[in-house]
């Protein structure tokens, strides 16, 4: 499984439309594909006529943004402990653009941006969402940090070990990244194998 993440310092720039097409390509060629949607500000992905029933109908309107409330709602910073809902068990799927069905084995999935009600938990301050600490972690760094990248890591295991309606793996996760480089930037960057930067039109 491998993670490209998308991002770009300004909207507008076709980031969205460039991983949605790229996921739909790969998955027409055979691939399992998942759209990762982190723009949580402009989820766009996430309202596309394409997206189709979660597979899990417990999940239903659950996506990333879910994910993090409870894990700040379960997180005991004094104890660097952290519980989190499996990302896999909100995976929605995706029609194929050129036809209602997919034609061979390739599918498209998405993990949805989630409910917009996202709240900062108290006493965990706005900015460690921007201060994602990098795999190997930073000296003297505090518990919330270090459950941050612990977080990451479980997200990767859990997308890793997830297997589709078809019995695959996924072969690629492709991230849409918010705007700028606040909030979930550096969590998805921090932890992708590749990054594609969009900065044109």
């Amino acid at each position: 499984m491998e993670i490209i993440s998308f991002f770009s310092f300004k909207g507008g720039v076709g980031r969205t439309a460039l991983m949605a097409n790229l996921g739909a390509l790969w998955a027409a060629l055979g691939r399992t594909v998942l759209l990762a949607d982190m723009d949580l500000s402009a989820p766009g992905i996430s309202c596309s006529d394409l997206a189709g029933p979660w597979i899990d109908p417990k999940a239903q309107e659950l996506g990333v943004s879910d994910l993090l409330d409870v894990f700040y709602e379960r997180l005991d910073p004094d104890r660097s402990t952290y519980d989190f809902l499996p990302p896999s068990r909100l995976i929605r799927e995706m029609a194929s653009p050129v036809g209602d069905r997919w034609t061979g084995t390739g599918r498209l999935y998405l993990l949805p941006a989630g409910s917009p009600r996202f709240k900062r938990r108290d006493g965990v301050e706005e900015g460690l969402l921007r201060a994602v600490p990098p795999p190997q972690g930073r000296a003297d760094e505090p518990p919330v940090q270090t459950a941050l990248r612990g977080l990451a890591q479980e997200i990767r295991n859990d997308l890793a070990a997830w297997r589709s309606p078809l019995g695959r793996a996924l072969d690629y996760v492709l991230i849409d990244s918010r705007t700028g480089v606040p909030e979930l930037v550096d969590l998805s960057l921090g932890y992708s194998d590749r990054r594609i930067a969009q900065n044109f039109r």
